[in-house]
């Protein structure tokens, strides 16, 4: 019997994939969850002179972008775990496109939304269905052959 034809183990992988995204969003993150805000950085400047201002106002990308990097790393340790304990030989190309889609699909949704000045509640579903969507694109076309 394969891994996989057992529900439950299909179950425990999709809850182990939302389980690291909420680690990381949660417990990991840490000073980032404000660096990557742009209210922080305004906030945190709006005593300096403009010039000071001005350099400092595009920061909170450069957090961002650290933030989407370990998020897209932190929900494939699943994946990679699955792949290894399953002794599935996988093109490492096929894991750098599933790595940079995940990275520029959360960078491009959250820099959106920090533009829009979105409450942090509007977006968390948008991530969730992004770990479930590169859950199952893995389990279908991967794991499951």
């Amino acid at each position: 019997m394969r891994f996989f034809d057992d529900k439950f183990n299909i179950l425990i992988y999709y809850l182990s994939i939302l389980f690291f995204h909420s680690m990381y969003d949660i417990h990991i993150e840490g000073i980032l969850s404000r660096l990557k805000s742009k209210d922080w950085w305004n906030n945190t400047l709006s005593d300096n002179d403009e010039e000071t201002k001005k350099y400092y106002s595009k920061h909170y990308k450069k957090a961002l972008k650290v933030h989407c990097f370990e998020w897209t790393c932190f929900i494939h340790i699943p994946i990679i775990f699955y792949i290894y304990y399953l002794n599935i030989i996988v093109d490492w190309k096929l894991m750098l496109l599933s790595l940079v889609i995940n990275y520029l699909f959360h960078y491009i949704t959250d820099n959106i939304i920090e533009e829009m000045n979105e409450l942090t509640q509007t977006k968390q579903p948008i991530f969730y269905i992004q770990c479930i969507f590169t859950a199952t694109l893995w389990l279908k076309f991967i794991l499951l052959k």
